[in-house]
């Protein structure tokens, strides 16, 4: 896509001069970058680059790797979006960038970009201009490679699902779910409304039970605003609350998105990706308005979607979940809904019962989310020459299996490969797999992990074998890993607990000092995902800790600055 090449008049003015050898040296100004290291190749993805100082920001430099293109960039500022004209220079992937209009204070770069075709790894970086004034009568724009910010990014080959979601565009049809069809989304009734979704839009609308009029009441909005956070608002005449998530979730990846509301108790949350993002205790309590429905990608009314992305797994509950509920079921695909409520897999076309009067949905179309539920059913036999395992895999079989040795129980090494794909489908849908190593050990311990194409690797609970030995009873609590591993500087780490318990997770460095305590409480059986930021953390080795009343497991993370 060819971008305007013009610069705006009050840069014409200027001399604009790039210095080609040496940095600048730093200010006191600063970046922050919330940015996916890994997307689809072909699809596309949304970069923020946030300004937190106070002085006027300039432009800057962005380089994107071999094939990537700039889509569309523009300044979200604290009381004005700005446009950005990008220019690209004669080194391809290099794009100068200059707001309309001088923007002083705090804002965020917005940069949507699509990813290469082919699948590969890469880095985008952007340097930022700092102003200097030779004379009274003319200024420069000097990139400052004291603040440059480098992140490494992957263009990932799309994972084949049979999964299905509702894509949206703008400008298409909405949906409108029929109020009678759902479980009461009003001020005096407790409610849970989750689902996956994933834009690299902003300014959109995701779904509503509120038509826009001041005048009425409502209890649930979902929106992206201007800076593609979400927003959870409640309100009344007058008075609109705001649930604003922690960082940006329109990167154009997926993400889960739950809002709950408990009249009892007075308190409304926003949770993402299963974290609670925020909350708030309604002193004043809502009016109460009857929800005509619930719109999808849209608010109810409108004829034309305000929502361009995807939207899976809608689940709206009569029961406001805790964050740990919400958890247990963040990776689990629910077929049967809970007494008085409503899931909607997407996986065919929603029941016209479910549709109000007039609506027309949009078909049901391939996605690439995964809802793997990890390895069950590890066992083992062992004969005069070696060992045979067997598993079963629940869900797409994308990717391959490792299996994996260990002479004491914790330092495992790769002894064999086989493709997800070599499966014999069972009764059950599951696929069953089997591996022969021919070794013989006094006493071995083997587990599988799980490599897929896009998303994190779960590993099984290891198993023990060795003469008149049992099997060793499965973990329960299991650290699966990280992903992506290598990072920079982010990574999410993943673990199963069997059942509920009292777990800590944190990170080590190698010289044993701890730099981060994620998580310390009790925690329900479920599948976790903790997220981990080592923007402060210099590059080298750290470990995960997972500690359970069982022991302690950890796991090797390596940050790559």
């Amino acid at each position: 896509m060819k971008l305007p090449c013009q610069l705006p008049a009050w840069v014409l003015s200027a001399l604009v001069v790039w210095l080609v050898a040496g940095p600048a040296a730093a200010s006191a100004q600063s970046l922050r970058a919330h940015a996916p290291d890994r997307i689809s190749a072909g699809g596309q993805a949304a970069v923020y680059v946030e300004w937190t100082e106070s002085d006027a920001f300039q432009g800057g430099v962005l380089r994107l790797p071999q094939g990537w293109d700039l889509m569309e960039a523009r300044w979200a500022g604290s009381f004005a979006a700005v446009e950005v004209r990008a220019r690209t220079l004669q080194a391809p992937g290099v794009w100068q960038l200059i707001p309309e209009a001088s923007v002083d204070g705090q804002g965020t770069l917005i940069l949507r970009v699509r990813a290469a075709e082919r699948p590969g790894r890469g880095a985008w970086s952007f340097t930022p201009y700092r102003l200097e004034r030779p004379d009274p009568t003319t200024f420069s724009l000097i990139p400052d490679a004291g603040l440059r910010i480098e992140h490494g990014l992957v263009a990932a080959e799309p994972a084949r699902t049979e999964n299905r979601s509702l894509h949206f565009e703008t400008g298409g049809r909405p949906v409108m779910l029929t109020a009678d069809a759902l479980p009461t989304l009003d001020a005096d009734a407790a409610f849970t409304v989750e689902a996956w979704m994933r834009t690299s839009h902003t300014d959109q609308v995701v779904m509503s039970a509120w038509d826009g009029q001041e005048q009425v009441p409502y209890a649930i909005e979902l929106v992206v605003d201007e800076r593609g956070h979400l927003v959870f608002y409640q309100g009344m005449p007058g008075d609109h609350r705001a649930l604003r998530s922690l960082e940006p979730v329109a990167q154009g990846t997926w993400h889960h998105v739950a809002m709950t509301h408990d009249p009892e108790r007075g308190w409304a949350r926003l949770l993402v990706d299963g974290i609670a993002q925020d909350s708030v205790r309604h002193v004043t309590p809502l009016q109460r308005g009857i929800a005509p429905g619930l719109a999808l990608a849209a608010r109810p009314g409108d004829e034309q979607a305000r929502f361009s992305g995807e939207i899976d797994e809608l689940r709206v509950w009569a029961v406001a979940r805790t964050p740990s509920m919400v958890r247990s079921t963040l990776f689990r695909q629910l077929p049967q809904p809970a007494v008085g409520a409503t899931f909607l897999s997407f996986d065919e076309a929603i029941p016209r019962r479910l549709l109000a009067d007039g609506t027309r949905a949009p078909r049901p179309r391939r996605t690439d989310l995964t809802f793997s539920r990890g390895i069950t059913d590890l066992g083992v036999q062992q004969d005069e020459s070696g060992v045979t395992l067997s598993w079963a895999l629940q869900g797409f079989p994308d990717g391959r299996f490792l299996i994996e040795r260990s002479e004491d129980g914790s330092v495992f090494e790769q002894v064999g490969t086989l493709s997800a794909s070599a499966g014999i489908t069972t009764l059950t849908g599951a696929s069953a797999y089997s591996f022969r190593h021919d070794d013989v050990q006094t006493l071995a311990f083997y587990r599988i992990r799980h490599q897929r194409r896009s998303g994190p690797e779960h590993v099984s609970h290891a198993v023990k074998v060795g003469r008149n030995e049992q099997i060793e009873k499965p973990r329960l609590a299991v650290l699966d890993g990280s992903f992506p591993n290598p990072f920079n500087p982010r990574t999410t780490i993943h673990y199963e607990l069997k059942e509920g318990q009292d777990v800590s997770v944190s990170v080590w460095d190698l010289s044993g000092q701890r730099v981060a305590m994620l998580w310390s409480g009790f925690q329900e059986a479920g599948r976790y995902e903790v997220p981990f930021s080592a923007d402060q953390l210099p590059s080298g080795t750290y470990f995960v800790r997972l500690a359970s009343p069982e022991g302690v497991q950890s796991h090797p993370i390596l940050l790559m600055k």
